[in-house]
């Protein structure tokens, strides 16, 4: 995710991370119910690390930073990302 005046890491291709839900208003976060968790407007959760654990099971934590933004569609489809539609 590119936004002016940030700091842009390249992430290798094969890395493993999570996409968190970018709302219907990703562009100017406008909206707070559909700005999502990560837009261009609120990028605050770029680069920070999301705990996954099978509930009640310790030992299956998995830790995975935040790589990008993502629509989900209908059904859990994935949609294009933000880099896609600009």
């Amino acid at each position: 995710m590119a936004v002016a005046g940030s700091v842009v890491r390249m992430i290798p291709v094969t890395a493993s991370g999570v996409c968190l839900w970018s709302g219907t208003s990703w562009v100017n976060g406008a909206d707070p119910q559909t700005a999502g968790w990560l837009n261009w407007a609120g990028n605050g959760n770029c680069g920070k690390q999301i705990y996954i654990q099978r509930q009640n099971q310790p030992e299956t934590m998995q830790i995975a930073p935040v790589l990008d933004g993502c629509n989900f569609g209908p059904s859990g489809r994935m949609l294009p990302d933000m880099d896609d539609k600009g």
